[in-house]
């Protein structure tokens, strides 16, 4: 069996809808903190609205096209990173327990994160659909 699954495109929505609001809450308290048309919020403002469109633009695509989860005979493999690329190998034997989690935003978007745990440490792999993520836990349940 060899597999490999991509996020589901809703993560992005998902990822820049709290980054929106990431983004917004501290916006407003600088334009509280600091007087509007200042020398001062003018550069705040600027530096935020780069970083923004940084992060909208180019970190988040980048780092959703590089997130992977591949599914070989014996173990899975996880692809991760934007600035570090990090590739990360679990073997089936050695995996203590799966598990779904979802935020309440993911399942709005019918999306899930599947965690898998072993000894070494712990992968996530966000971004997945919740049928698809099930299925995936059964399959391999029932198998090993």
């Amino acid at each position: 069996m060899r597999k490999t699954l991509k996020p589901s495109l809703q993560l992005m929505v998902v990822w820049r809808a709290l980054l929106v609001c990431a983004t917004l809450v501290p916006a407003f308290l600088c334009s509280l903190l600091i007087r509007p048309g200042s020398g001062v919020w003018i550069g705040v403002t600027f530096v935020w609205v780069a970083a923004f469109l940084f992060c909208y633009l180019y970190y988040l695509p980048a780092r959703f096209r590089r997130l992977s989860l591949e599914i070989k005979e014996d173990r899975f493999i996880l692809s991760t990173g934007v600035f570090r690329q990090v590739t990360r190998t679990i073997p089936f034997e050695s995996i203590q327990f799966l598990s779904l989690r979802s935020s309440p935003i993911h399942r709005y978007k019918k999306l899930c994160s599947l965690v898998i745990v072993a000894p070494g440490g712990r992968m996530q792999m966000p971004g997945l659909a919740q049928e698809e993520a099930g299925r995936l836990v059964s399959v391999f349940f029932r198998s090993h």
